[in-house]
């Protein structure tokens, strides 16, 4: 990576800890062309009834925040599980990190009802708050990055940049190539929603960064 002249990875999970502790060799070898990380925190696929909002989705997903993070900094044994990384993390990649990513490419559908299950959520919390025209699942966001944001902070007195992930098509603008010749925007796929950055905003506490990530 570093020879093809490129200086940031983008990883979309938790890795196992022998990737982190290659990235802290390499950075060590080379210090002037380290490579920075990009390191998303991924929840679950398939919420039950497509609601990001559900509480067991949301509980499992700061478990899995927590331990991202503690992994991030080197303080994390998490034992086996099936189709995640697990193990000894002792290597601390957290100079390293230029952001944390939250979520991950939404399915519209996960958006629409998230949406329609929680009409007039909002959140306001110690770093970011949403807008009274956000929608739900916008606002599902904003609390998921401020859950980053203050377990970092308490735990390390260190904030990263923060930042969401989603597709092109979920974002505010049309899209030519999800037209159709009907018009009809329910026809449509990712393009018949949106998800709006804009609607996320900052409070003062927030000193590192809100960005967003998509996914082309």
């Amino acid at each position: 990576i570093g020879a093809m002249n490129a200086n940031t990875i983008r990883v979309y999970t938790l890795l196992p800890p022998q990737f982190y502790s290659a990235l802290v060799y390499y950075n060590e070898k080379n210090p002037d062309a380290k490579l920075w990380l990009y390191q998303e925190i991924w929840p679950e696929e398939h919420p039950a009834e497509n609601n990001y909002l559900s509480a067991d989705y949301n509980t499992a997903y700061q478990a899995e925040i927590k331990m991202g993070i503690d992994a991030i900094h080197g303080r994390a044994n998490i034992a086996k599980r099936t189709g995640r990384a697990y193990g000894y993390y002792t290597a601390d990649v957290s100079p390293y990190i230029v952001g944390y990513l939250v979520g991950r490419e939404m399915e519209p559908e996960e958006v629409i009802n998230t949406n329609a299950k929680n009409p007039g959520f909002v959140f306001n919390g110690s770093y970011l708050y949403t807008e009274v025209n956000a929608s739900p699942t916008e606002a599902w966001l904003a609390m998921c990055c401020d859950y980053v944001l203050q377990y970092q902070e308490d735990t390390y007195a260190w904030q990263h940049p923060v930042g969401i992930v989603s597709w092109p098509t979920l974002d505010p603008n049309e899209h030519d190539s999800e037209w159709n010749e009907s018009g009809d925007k329910s026809k449509q796929y990712n393009d018949k929603v949106a998800v709006d950055i804009n609607h996320i905003l900052t409070k003062e506490k927030l000193q590192a960064g809100f960005f967003g990530a998509y996914h082309i």
